[in-house]
């Protein structure tokens, strides 16, 4: 039988559009928390990306699960990778925001988990083909992305584990291949949607061609399966809506922990899979990975771009994001113009930094989709404004 090789990726996105602000704590509570323990149980080595505001937002009301997070770290059973500051679709933001977004979420993973990160995932799991380029400035060397962005790659049943991908003014970066189509099966069956037996049989599949498809230039096969870290409370709640559960309840259980278990102990098992992690596979197989680099589509794996852009009070929400965004420049040339004269710019710099912080909380793809609580409209259109009123209150700082 062919090993195939496989790694659990976790995105933890606090800021979780059908949450309620307020009831944030149960994406931890009855999410994170209970997702950590079932992997401690099974033994299960995986790689988590924290955005930097749920980072921020753990390290303040839950210390003792970061010190229990940097634990395993040190074991091994976690690998961490970056993931943003605040979760925002990176195609449809300006360059410069892109490289701030994932600056300011490698600090928050230096200053919350004392880690530098080599790689990244993509809020949205959304390529853009900026993305190798402000990689390789800020020194990231991999990411995870769907192999169904790649279209050479998109529907064949078998595709390399890793590969290079094309970015601007030449630039490459490696990228870990992640299967949307098994990953979207698990969770309907997280959900209800789907029975065990359907999963089981196409990971299966995907082990018995393994056995033959791949040359000996190409990395071994890879089955990379990505799921929100909160998916225990999520897919809970969808599978219990018609007993009239709503999104920010507290359950009395949740559905969709045996059933994860019940995942976790047949990968476990399975005498042909090898669970590892993203870096340790870049590591022992990038000698491997061949010259030729592939074009992936600047896309959403999950929907398309209209769905951040239009209808339900979206484009309200983008040009309070745009008009924010004017004042931090026209703010940022005021002044330089005024340090350049020499005056005392250091009050309107520390302001004009504020207003950086909300326009980034703004941009948030959470507060526009899917289908977001209106408490997640509330806090983007909030943080819009206010970037706002700092970028103007930096300029006056200056008279």
């Amino acid at each position: 039988m062919c090993q195939v090789y496989f790694i659990h990726t976790f995105n933890v996105n606090l800021q979780f559009a059908e949450m309620p602000v307020d009831k944030t704590f149960l994406l931890v509570e009855q999410g994170l928390i209970p997702l950590f323990d079932l992997l401690q149980k099974y033994k299960q080595p995986a790689n988590f990306f924290f955005t930097g505001y749920s980072s921020l937002y753990l390290q303040q009301k839950y210390p003792e699960l970061v010190r229990e997070v940097q634990k395993k770290i040190g074991e091994g059973l976690i690998e961490l990778g970056t993931y943003t500051y605040a979760h925002p679709v990176l195609s449809l933001i300006p360059y410069e925001d892109v490289e701030r977004q994932i600056r300011k979420g490698m600090e928050c993973d230096e200053k919350v988990w004392g880690i530098k990160c080599q790689g990244m995932l993509l809020p949205e799991v959304a390529w853009d083909v900026c993305l190798p380029k402000v990689m390789a400035e800020l020194g990231l060397e991999w990411v995870i992305i769907y192999r169904e962005l790649i279209h050479e790659l998109a529907e064949k049943r078998l595709y390399p584990g890793m590969v290079k991908v094309k970015g601007i003014a030449d630039t490459q970066t490696k990228a870990v291949l992640a299967n949307r189509k098994i990953g979207k099966l698990l969770l309907e069956y997280l959900t209800g949607v789907a029975p065990w037996e359907k999963v089981r049989e196409e990971i299966e599949r995907f082990i018995e061609e393994a056995s033959n498809a791949l040359g000996p230039d190409e990395p071994p096969p890879l089955l990379c399966i990505k799921q929100d870290a909160e998916v225990l409370y999520a897919a809970s709640v969808e599978s219990s809506k018609g007993q009239g559960t709503c999104w920010g309840d507290r359950l009395t259980s949740l559905e969709a922990l045996p059933r994860f278990a019940r995942y976790l102990e047949f990968i476990t098992s399975h005498p042909g899979i090898q669970v590892t992690t993203a870096k340790s596979y870049i590591d022992s197989f990038s000698g491997v990975i061949g010259e030729k680099a592939f074009y992936a589509e600047n896309a959403s794996g999950h929907a398309g771009f209209d769905v951040w852009l239009k209808g339900e009070g979206r484009e309200r929400l983008n040009v309070l994001t745009e008009d924010a965004r004017s004042w931090i420049i026209t703010a940022s040339l005021i002044i330089r113009a005024e340090q350049g004269k020499g005056a005392d710019v250091r009050s309107a710099l520390e302001l004009l930094e504020g207003a950086w912080e909300q326009l980034l909380l703004a941009e948030n793809s959470d507060g526009r989709a899917f289908i977001p609580h209106p408490s997640r409209k509330l806090f983007v259109a909030t943080a819009a404004f206010k970037a706002m009123k700092l970028a103007q209150a930096a300029i006056q700082a200056l008279k």
